[in-house]
């Protein structure tokens, strides 16, 4: 299907499953859905307009080895993850792993590997909240560069309060 200008293809239904896309074959390598934007425009916009709706915008499930989630970027983020209602009180990411591995990783070639930092100079909020209900350490710091002479820790604290409070 070729169109110059307008929508290529669009499905509307007011009840039901507007479009599913399915390979069936279990052997298939294939992807399912394809979207390429040659353009400036986004490849995908997801909305879920009603104000009153509770569901996901977007979910992606795995139920093979695969990753459930996967961005790339060459130079913009990878990701950006935003609650705009300044009086919501929701979190803007939920972690959940139900194995053994790691909740979280981040590494980084050059750059440092997390930055956490709270803008509103007026807010009483922890930049960093640690709760371990499990036997194991709060906070374990590993300096692995035996030619590092910097500290594992360091406190640069330009506020009123101690720099570490034990």
């Amino acid at each position: 299907m070729r169109k110059t200008g307008g929508k290529g293809l669009e499905v509307t239904t007011t009840t039901g499953t507007a479009a599913k896309f399915e390979v069936t074959d279990p052997t298939s390598t294939s992807t399912t859905l394809v979207v390429d934007n040659t353009g400036k425009g986004m490849a995908g916009k997801f909305s879920v307009s009603n104000p009153n709706s509770t569901s996901t915008v977007l979910q992606a499930v795995d139920l093979g080895k695969g990753n459930g989630f996967s961005a790339s970027s060459k130079l913009g983020s990878a990701a950006i993850l935003r609650v705009t209602d300044p009086t919501a009180t929701s979190t803007s990411l939920t972690v959940f792993n139900d194995g053994t591995g790691l909740g979280i990783y981040s590494s980084t070639l050059k750059g440092s590997a997390a930055k956490l930092q709270v803008l509103d100079t007026s807010t009483p909020a922890s930049a960093l909240i640690v709760n371990n209900k499990g036997k194991g350490k709060g906070i374990e710091i590993i300096n692995a560069n035996t030619g590092s002479a910097n500290a594992a820790l360091s406190v640069n604290n330009t506020g009123m309060g101690r720099g570490i409070e034990i």
